[in-house]
């Protein structure tokens, strides 16, 4: 299938059976790399009976307008949980949530459902993300009830950092090993690309040098760094093998800012439809520009990544 389409729209009974089955089929695509959707019809129905009753293009019509896969799944998996301001409910939600996110190949599209999934938990986005982070890779996903995961990643993780992207250590890396090559990228990048990142302080400093001998970048760059900072871009330098090309890292940090700053006009288009005040209308509905245009980039970027 893979070798003639990229998407696929399922449609199945919306029975327990028909949803089930729908469950299975959909992860079985999604680890292939297919944009996957869910056509949900009403319950009763089924793609024979609704069609007899609405007609064909009432059925192409669900079928345009078919719910993403992921989407689908969080809305099913939250009904399943009920109220998930009970913490053993939540928990085993977002553990079952870190089975599917284990299993997205494309770093983007984690990312992306790290921030669905924060928002119906109604946790942190970065704590969301770091735990997809680290069950991508170990593929051993489970959360503690204290919010710590057992599932480790491989990438160098000293306090104060986290565990960083691939684009995070191949940047770092690079700066060491291929400086001219990065700092050409890095000045594509600008403060708002770096904000809230545990190695913003790095890549500021980095850029700082824009113009500096290429050879002398590694040498006047750790002098710039602290102890902790110089270990980090160290060991990582030392433990890369093959490394991204420092364009795709830049338009991987670019599509992570653009994520937050969506999440951050959703999480206010909520606010406001929660409070319900008429005045607010003109508000939302800048903001559902904003996202939209939010939205319109990130496809852009995701569709470009190599990571």
């Amino acid at each position: 299938m893979r070798r003639f389409a990229a998407k696929t729209v399922l449609s199945f009974d919306p029975d327990a059976a028909g949803q089930g089955a729908a469950v299975r089929s959909c992860e079985l695509l999604v680890e292939e790399g297919f944009q996957v959707s869910v056509a949900v019809l009403p319950a009763g129905e089924d793609p024979d009976t609704f069609i007899k009753r609405h007609g064909g293009a009432a059925y192409q019509d669900r079928l345009r307008t078919a719910t993403p896969y992921l989407d689908f799944l969080l809305e099913r998996s939250a009904a399943q949980q009920g109220d998930l301001r009970n913490p053993e409910r939540r928990l085993a939600f977002l553990n079952s949530m870190l089975e599917v996110a284990a299993r997205i190949p494309n770093a983007a599209a984690r990312d992306q459902f790290a921030d669905r999934l924060a928002h119906r938990a109604g946790i942190g986005e970065e704590v969301v993300r770091d735990e997809i982070r680290k069950a991508a890779v170990a593929r051993k996903p489970a959360l503690t009830v204290n919010g710590s995961s057992a599932a480790t990643g491989t990438g160098p993780r000293l306090p104060g950092f986290g565990e960083l992207t691939p684009a995070e250590r191949d940047l770092l890396a690079g700066l060491l090993l291929e400086p001219e090559r990065v700092m050409g990228a890095l000045d594509e990048l600008d403060d708002r690309d770096i904000q809230g990142l545990s190695v913003q302080p790095i890549l500021a400093r980095a850029r700082e040098l824009a113009g500096q001998p290429p050879d002398t970048i590694p040498a006047r760059l750790m002098e710039r760094l602290n102890e902790r900072e110089v270990a980090l871009i160290t060991e990582i330098a030392a433990r890369s093998t093959s490394r991204a090309l420092a364009q795709d890292c830049v338009q991987m940090l670019r599509l992570r800012r653009f994520e937050r700053e969506r999440a951050a006009v959703q999480r206010e288009i909520d606010q406001l439809q929660e409070r319900g005040g008429p005045s607010d209308e003109g508000a939302i509905d800048r903001l559902w520009q904003q996202k939209l245009t939010l939205s319109v980039e990130i496809e852009r970027l995701s569709q470009g990544s190599n990571l």
